[in-house]
């Protein structure tokens, strides 16, 4: 499926079940959240060594799950906080946005196939 904003396929070979996959992606989510409000807050602070830390985790997670985009917006803000400048990270929150909209979809479309919707 074109414009998804994870490749269903890399995400099928973690968990080939669909409660397993709704489960990665609630604790990806959430933790990719928590990692952004973190990423803010050492931009603010002009912590590049933790905004680089960060920015590489959220990268690797987004790639193990098949989030590409994900992954190539935080290797940008990675680079760039290596590089100490200040990056803007409207174009990751913007991506995990568009992530979590798609989750809430399949969540709502497994719900009522299961019946519990």
């Amino acid at each position: 499926m074109a414009g998804l904003p994870i490749d269903l396929a890399v995400l099928d070979k973690i968990a080939p079940d669909t409660v397993d996959k709704i489960d990665i992606l609630k604790d990806f989510i959430a933790e990719t959240q928590s990692d952004l409000t973190n990423l803010d807050e050492a931009l603010k602070r002009d912590d590049f060594p933790a905004a680089t830390h960060i920015a590489h985790c959220i990268k690797g997670a987004g790639a193990m799950i098949g989030a590409h985009d994900l992954a190539a917006r935080c290797a940008a803000v990675e680079l760039a906080s290596q590089q100490a400048v200040v990056a803007c990270t409207d174009a990751v929150k913007a991506e995990l946005e568009r992530l979590s909209d798609f989750f809430d979809k399949v969540l709502a479309v497994d719900t009522r196939s299961n019946g519990l919707g």
